[in-house]
């Protein structure tokens, strides 16, 4: 194992092939997250794979025509490359990139000179790496580390992208601050990320609420709305913030397609029976508190001055 210094960063890190490992404990709670997404991370790809899906592990963008996840992960992905303006000369940092999908696609659809994905779960990064080699992707790199502690030195990226995943930071306010630290003056974030909506009102909605925030491990400090993350990515030091609300074209669509009988086939084919008659609770559940409007999804873009 051999001892490296990135150009980008400010650490030394320990390099073997892609992805990089840096060398900075995690929290109990990044321990726990990627805990979460590592342990079944085969089983997940694997039902992609048998679905013939790209590996996101996201909803997409919906609308009545959408054929299946592959066009709605598309929709998404084009729309967030379209809201950051990536330019052939760029340097673009993936935050919470899983097992690449996302990194890979806008290497694709923007050819950025630069693309790093990052994310705290090796055994997502592992099959990242391996998926950009087999492509033969060229600028496409991938490590390991905290989004709330990037190790880079400051001003060195053009975009900071983070698809569906700053919910889990802990706390998602350090994810802002390290986000305007890295950007170059004038540089972009784009950010598809879950809020709360409006306060659950009855029991069974408060339980409801209780169940999935703990399911999903989101930080209670990350619990608030869509006005109050505005808030909370200017006090960051950007401006320029712009919130769309874009919850409708994310849970309804997708619940309905890991409902439908093909994917639970699917499901049932990978997982087993017992996990797939969970899953389902899960998802009813989930498109329950999204039809309520107890969470909602956003997509920003903010300008570092």
């Amino acid at each position: 194992m051999n001892a490296t210094t990135n150009a980008t960063t400010n650490e030394t890190t320990n390099e073997t092939t892609n992805p990089t490992v840096v060398t900075r404990s995690m929290t109990a709670h990044e321990r726990a997250v990627s805990a979460m997404y590592g342990r079944e991370a085969k089983r997940w790809s694997a039902l992609r794979a048998r679905m013939g899906q790209k590996d996101y592990s996201t909803w997409g963008f919906w609308s009545d025509d959408t054929a299946d996840m592959n066009q709605a992960c598309d929709t998404m992905i084009r729309e967030i490359a379209a809201a950051a303006a990536i330019s052939p000369g760029h340097r673009v940092l993936d935050v919470g990139c899983g097992a690449g999908a996302s990194t890979m696609d806008l290497a694709r659809l923007t050819h950025a000179r630069e693309l790093v994905g990052i994310d705290i779960t090796h055994e997502l990064l592992v099959h990242a790496s391996a998926a950009t080699e087999r492509e033969g992707l060229a600028g496409v790199r991938f490590e390991r580390m905290s989004a709330t502690q990037l190790i880079f030195a400051d001003q060195v990226f053009d975009r900071v992208i983070a698809v569906d995943c700053a919910s889990h930071f802990d706390p998602r306010d350090g994810f802002f601050a390290e986000a305007a630290r890295v950007l170059r003056p004038g540089g972009r974030a784009v950010l598809l990320d879950l809020v709360l909506g409006g306060p659950p009102v009855t029991l069974a909605d408060k339980a409801l609420m209780k169940l999935l925030l703990e399911g999903w491990r989101l930080p209670k400090a990350n619990c608030y709305d869509a006005t109050a993350y505005a808030e909370r990515v200017a006090a960051a030091g950007f401006r320029e913030v712009v919130v769309r609300d874009v919850s409708e074209r994310v849970l309804p669509g997708a619940t309905r397609h890991m409902l439908s009988e093909s994917y639970q086939r699917a499901f049932v084919a990978v997982f087993g029976g017992a996990r797939a008659a969970m899953w389902r609770l899960v998802l009813r559940a989930i498109a329950r508190a999204q039809r309520a409007g107890l969470v909602k999804f956003i997509l920003v873009t903010a300008e570092r001055p």
